[in-house]
């Protein structure tokens, strides 16, 4: 039995790359929410909490729809390559998270959603509300 001595090279862009997460935690700047992130290289996740003012409980908020963050239909799946990914950029200083989403268009895609947004929200025990939201350049994407 031969082994070889060498690894072999990853794929750049290919699935051989080793899996690697990178979590964040942001507070707002009152403290009465946070934002937990994490970023892996097929998927991203965030979890918001806001502290329930009643209960004094820290309770995760609702994220709005992609159609009432972005203006546009959540475009089909057939639509989409698989290395999308959303994740929480900063808390403004008047306490706004401003969430970052960018979707992959597949080759075959003709809509007119450019599918990469900055929605700055307004974060309470109750869900989230959108304040704003602006399409991402490419060169910032």
């Amino acid at each position: 039995r031969t082994r070889s001595s060498r690894p072999a090279a990853p794929c750049r862009n290919g699935d051989a790359r080793p899996l690697a997460e990178k979590s964040k935690i942001l507070w707002s700047p009152t403290s009465s929410a946070v934002a937990i992130d994490t970023r892996g290289r097929f998927y991203s996740y965030t979890a918001i909490w806001a502290l329930n003012p009643k209960s004094g409980a820290f309770v995760e908020a609702a994220t709005p729809s992609y159609e009432a963050m972005t203006g546009h239909r959540l475009p089909e799946q057939k639509d989409l390559s698989p290395r999308g990914h959303q994740w929480a950029e900063r808390w403004t200083a008047d306490g706004k998270l401003v969430w970052r989403m960018h979707l992959t268009p597949a080759g075959n895609y003709q809509g007119d959603d450019p599918m990469s947004y900055r929605v700055t929200l307004a974060v309470s025990a109750k869900g989230m509300k959108v304040v704003s939201h602006e399409a991402v350049p490419r060169e910032e994407q």
